[in-house]
């Protein structure tokens, strides 16, 4: 019954939204998408490591995918800490100690200036990477299917170094989807890539009842905003520069302690035995969604 409802707001809500569809940004209203995100760390992998909890605010101008985990960190963080880093809600740091996981891996596109922003906060650091988007090239097909109750075509095209096939509803008239993606005839319901390594799918979409959470997103990836309280070790770089700054850190143990100020780490498994130096290298294993191909 939850879903039959769910389906029938949105779809009311999709219809009206043709009509209001260029007024979008005017009266600051949009969808949120709820997404499951699964990724492999090695293309060998049969398992998916998987993030239940991403989002995508659209508000008609900008769109961003986020952990919604992480984002409620980053905003327990405003009010448990002072300009100086000391604790000043308790109520709010205890929260934010509580509260753990979330993927720390953020992407925000302004439609208005045709930029992109990709964010990354590794343990100790932050890494902000800019640059221009890309305008997808999708071939569009006949093939359909039903998704989450919903009719979806196939279209298929290489985005960032990558051959992807989407699914779209035309249901939902908003040309966008999760990570980076856009410029289907609908909304992106599905979207995995040609050696299986990525895979998104939506859960559910619901109307905007607040602000897009694109602004705050944006200044809490800003290495230059007063959020920011200590500046050392936060990187703002050309996009090309960050990916290979992340990528590098999340498969190379050594340059990440380097970059993060660790002089030394000691790793346990499940029953507390200490980790080897080989068996902590081998949880170093990263594939970047933009190709490392793409940059060459």
């Amino acid at each position: 019954m939850k879903t039959t409802l769910m389906k029938t707001t949105v779809r009311v809500f999709a219809a009206l939204s043709v009509l209001a569809f260029c007024s979008v940004a005017a009266d600051a209203q949009g969808i949120r998408i709820y997404y499951g995100f699964e990724r492999k760390r090695d293309v060998k992998d049969a398992k998916y490591n998987a993030c239940m909890d991403m989002r995508t605010d659209y508000d008609g101008n900008t769109a961003a995918f986020y952990s919604e985990k992480a984002f409620v960190r980053d905003s327990l963080r405003q009010f448990a800490f002072d300009k100086n880093g000391n604790a000043l809600d308790n109520e709010a740091y205890s929260k934010l100690v509580d509260l753990n996981g979330g993927l720390k891996e953020v992407s925000l596109i302004d439609f208005k200036n045709k930029a992109i922003v990709l964010g990354y906060k590794p343990s100790f650091i932050l890494i902000r990477g800019e640059g221009k988007l890309e305008m997808p090239k999708w071939s569009l097909t006949e093939e359909t299917d039903e998704l989450n109750g919903y009719k979806t075509k196939k279209a298929v095209g290489e985005y960032y170094g990558r051959k992807w096939t989407i699914w779209y509803t035309e249901e939902i008239p908003y040309n966008v989807g999760p990570w980076l993606f856009w410029g289907a005839p609908g909304l992106i319901v599905k979207a995995e890539d040609e050696e299986k390594i990525f895979s998104f799918y939506m859960m559910y979409v619901e109307e905007l009842s607040t602000k897009s959470r694109y602004d705050f997103i944006n200044y809490s990836y800003d290495p230059t905003s007063s959020y920011q309280r200590q500046k050392n070790r936060k990187y703002r770089y050309d996009l090309k520069d960050a990916e290979k700054m992340y990528t590098r850190m999340k498969n190379d143990r050594k340059y990440a302690y380097s970059v993060e100020g660790v002089v030394n780490a000691r790793g346990v498994d499940k029953s507390g035995r200490k980790l080897t130096e080989a068996e902590m290298d081998a949880a170093y294993k990263y594939i970047p969604l933009i190709s490392e191909s793409y940059w060459k």
